[in-house]
């Protein structure tokens, strides 16, 4: 069975397949993430929130993404 893998707004719950060619969200503009940003893995779950493998935030939820990838770099 093929592994079927997404790329997720980190702003929004816009998700596609990492075969379409969609760099960013059409629904808010936002680059999209086809890898965890922390540790690299691919993303498996269009509707994941947290890194499966190191537990990285993935969505936004309302917070300021800066800080959000900043502070997964430093952990």
């Amino acid at each position: 069975m093929t592994e079927i893998f997404y790329k997720i707004c980190p702003n929004c719950n816009y998700f596609c397949r990492t075969v379409e060619d969609n760099k960013f969200c059409p629904e808010c503009g936002t680059r999209l993430l086809e890898h965890c940003p922390q540790c690299g893995s691919s993303i498996d779950f269009p509707y994941i929130r947290f890194c499966g493998k190191c537990g990285a935030r993935l969505r936004n939820n309302g917070e300021d993404l800066k800080q959000i990838f900043s502070s997964a770099k430093d952990e």
